[in-house]
């Protein structure tokens, strides 16, 4: 009786001990996990710092003392009395994770964002909300980010990044002018695609900084939708001459294009061209106008020398009967056309200076010294004009 007592305290002893185990080694395994998920939530933290801030040292470096302050912060609160924290109990920190990373998967500076959120709220209150209400404008961001970059996995994270914190900035203002904002949030998107053709990232990024400078100084998303409206409708004026309707298609492309390769290529040459020119105006008001009036002028030069050389091929390309033959032979000769403009711009950039001093010291008013320019410059030089103007006198 003795024997099977001290048997039975035995095994009550051992399966006590083996108990203390199982909760010391799950105890430890909790505070494991929730070291290594302190260390991953700041090594998130920090990636997202260099992604958001790229080569900008000293924002990147504030942007890591951040983190590490948030994560001290972290580390005090849970030390303190304040109880057990969603984001750090085991259905918390863990079911954060798992919920912000599946979600936000290879957006690093999100999951971070959601994490800190879900800490703060809770994971029912953070879930529920972003699901409701921003899953929507996600999908939107990221169908716009791979639609505009869809070779450049670097772009388009950080055009991801714009657009969400756009919308951040959307939800915290009023709710009636929630649309409007909505409208707003695409402004980059024009700017996006016509920068395109820069490979370099930048060039890339710098033209699309001047584009949204040209906007805003136009009067912001609303005017430069209006102004590229009446552009698609002054290539559709322009080609509606063309009777054939496969040539009128090709010739509105062909002016959209056009006009895009222009916008991205010179427009900081025309500005500054401009800015140079009116920089003699003491007045903010008149200088402005006067920029906006050469800016002007110069698309209407752009324009007219457009239509000529369309009209040039539409007349070289009118024998071919077959609508195909003469699609091509205008497309054969509209490229040798914009060869020749280039070939010419060459030209134009060794006499450019050269005229433009001659005619500005020949003619005081503006439009006499544009078309003086001109004239310059098609005849190849100074000596051209000033045989014409002697000829006159």
């Amino acid at each position: 009786m003795g024997k099977g007592s001290v048997g039975a305290s035995w095994w009550a002893f051992l399966l006590l001990a083996g108990v203390l185990l199982v909760v010391a080694a799950t105890a430890g395994a909790e505070d494991g996990v929730v070291e290594r998920d302190r260390k991953e939530d700041l090594r998130w933290c920090k990636q997202a710092c260099e992604w958001q801030y790229g080569k900008d040292t000293p924002r990147k470096r504030e942007c890591e003392s951040e983190c590490r302050e948030r994560h001290q912060q972290a580390d005090a609160g849970e030390d303190g009395d304040s109880g057990v924290d969603a984001y750090v109990s085991r259905s918390g920190r863990g079911e954060c994770r798992r919920q912000c990373l599946r979600r936000h998967e290879g957006q690093p500076w999100e999951t971070q964002e959601c994490m800190r959120r879900c800490r703060r709220r809770g994971l029912a209150v953070d879930m529920e909300q972003e699901y409701g209400r921003g899953s929507e404008s996600a999908g939107k961001c990221r169908e716009r980010c791979e639609r505009h970059h869809r070779g450049d996995w670097w772009e388009r994270q950080r055009c991801l990044m714009d657009c969400k914190s756009r919308e951040r900035e959307e939800e915290g203002g009023s709710g009636g002018r929630r649309g409007e904002e909505e409208e707003d949030s695409g402004d980059r998107c024009p700017c996006e695609k016509q920068c395109e053709g820069h490979h370099d990232r930048e060039s890339r990024q710098q033209c699309v900084q001047a584009c949204e400078r040209r906007r805003q100084q136009r009067g912001g998303s609303r005017d430069s939708n209006v102004d590229e409206d009446d552009s698609d409708r002054r290539c559709q004026m322009k080609c509606r001459r063309h009777s054939d309707r496969q040539a009128r298609q090709w010739c509105v492309q062909r002016c959209e294009r056009k006009q895009q390769e222009e916008d991205a290529a010179a427009d900081d040459d025309n500005s500054g061209r401009c800015q140079k020119r009116c920089q003699h105006h003491s007045d903010r008001q008149a200088r402005q106008w006067c920029v906006q009036r050469c800016e002007r002028k110069q698309q209407e030069d752009a324009a007219a020398d457009d239509d000529e050389n369309s009209d040039r091929c539409q007349k070289r390309c009118q024998q071919h009967s077959d609508w195909m033959k003469r699609l091509r032979c205008m497309q054969r000769c509209g490229r040798q056309e914009e060869g020749g403009a280039r070939d010419d711009a060459d030209d134009d950039a060794s006499h450019g200076d050269r005229c433009e001093k001659k005619c500005q010291q020949h003619h005081r008013d503006y439009d006499k010294q544009q078309q003086c320019v001109r004239d310059c410059r098609r005849g190849r030089g100074w000596e051209t004009v000033a045989g014409a103007i002697l000829e006159v006198v």
